[in-house]
């Protein structure tokens, strides 16, 4: 029975795990595919800035609407403050790159 539990724990971290990698990836993508576009633009470095926050905010999307399956896991409250936590470190990272781009257009 304790080899069950721990192989089911072991699964609720990978699914864990696999949302917050997954949602590293959607912003990857997201990243490479617009940012291209900024090199071409009169103020690639604002660009980058905007597609940053763009992606960021999209990573936030994707593990907002992931943390609805935590509650199909036997430990939901572990899942979600992994997720939460996750979510809150991407909010603060996304409210400096808002006061970067700020920064940068007061200039």
């Amino acid at each position: 029975m304790n080899i069950n539990k721990k192989n089911f724990c072991n699964e609720i971290i990978g699914l864990t795990a696999l949302a917050i990698y997954s949602s590293y990836k959607i912003y990857r993508k997201y990243f490479t595919e617009i940012g291209r576009k900024c090199e071409k633009s009169k103020n690639p470095n604002l660009c980058y800035i905007q597609v940053r926050i763009e992606a960021i905010k999209k990573q936030i999307e994707f593990l907002k609407n992931n943390i609805r399956n935590c509650n199909k896991e036997e430990k939901p409250i572990d899942c979600k403050d992994k997720i939460e936590r996750k979510i809150n470190y991407l909010n603060n990272k996304l409210s400096k790159k808002i006061l970067k781009k700020k920064k940068y257009l007061r200039k």
